[in-house]
């Protein structure tokens, strides 16, 4: 009786573990004839662990490194400048970049692109995410600094009564 190939059974040989596979353990790889990768998935999340865990800073500087330079046009050294130049800290509420778990973020102008410096997450999205005309700010924080001399009376709290025992 001639031999079956693999594909009848629907399996594949693993080329790093060389274990004989059902094809629902292999990811889609459309480069290779059988449009299944090389390793099974085991194997193939063992060498990405493996290579992470070797390469973790280089990976994370280098992911960081493309963003900035796609997203904002700004090296990784331009962004430590402007940190540096803000102290390490978020540029409004002043706060260092240790205080937080994520970077800070580059905070620009969506009309011109201007970079103006490095926000929290926090100041970014609330404060200068919203208001974006300055002589809005500037009115704002003239109103907060000003007063009428009135007071908001305060509030007497009821006085608790025991309730009465036969």
């Amino acid at each position: 009786m001639p031999k079956k190939n693999n594909l009848d059974f629907n399996t594949k040989v693993c080329s790093s573990c060389n274990v004989e596979k059902h094809v629902t353990e292999y990811y889609v790889d459309l480069k290779n004839s059988d449009n299944l990768s090389t390793y099974c998935k085991d194997c193939t999340k063992n060498k990405s662990t493996d290579w992470y865990s070797v390469n973790k800073e280089r990976s994370y500087q280098t992911n960081r490194k493309n963003h900035l330079m796609k997203t904002y046009g700004i090296t990784l050294e331009q962004y430590d400048e402007l940190l540096e130049k803000q102290n390490r800290c978020c540029a409004v509420c002043l706060k260092h970049e240790k205080e937080f778990k994520m970077k800070l973020a580059v905070d620009h102008n969506h009309k011109t692109g201007e970079i103006r410096g490095l926000l929290c997450t926090n100041c970014n999205h609330r404060l200068i995410g919203r208001h974006t005309d300055a002589e809005r700010l500037r009115r704002m924080a003239a109103y907060i600094e000003q007063g009428t001399g009135w007071f908001v009376p305060k509030k007497k709290r009821p006085v608790k009564r025991k309730p009465k025992r036969n």
